[in-house]
């Protein structure tokens, strides 16, 4: 199977954004702070596996730093804000 028609970097650019998408989704509806967690450490696998010097790999590793630093901010925020709706 070769991906056909798209890449195999558009395929891993395609799912990390759809991993981000549904970790968005799930820390907003459920708080899933540990769900997120485990997204970012599979991105941060993703990084160490790839190489800095090929251009197909590094935009691989900026798309899934970007995502790592959204969850992050994202989460941070939720997390912040998590007591301010009970009173």
């Amino acid at each position: 199977w070769t991906g056909c028609p798209l890449s195999e970097m558009s395929w891993t650019i395609i799912m990390i954004l759809g991993a981000l998408a549904l970790t968005i989704t799930k820390l907003t509806i459920n708080r899933a702070f540990i769900f997120a967690a485990v997204v970012i450490w599979a991105l941060i696998g993703i990084i160490a596996k790839r190489d800095i010097n090929s251009i197909d790999e590094s935009t691989i590793i900026y798309v899934s730093t970007a995502s790592i630093l959204i969850i992050g901010s994202f989460g941070g925020y939720l997390w912040a804000t998590r007591h301010r709706n009970l009173a």
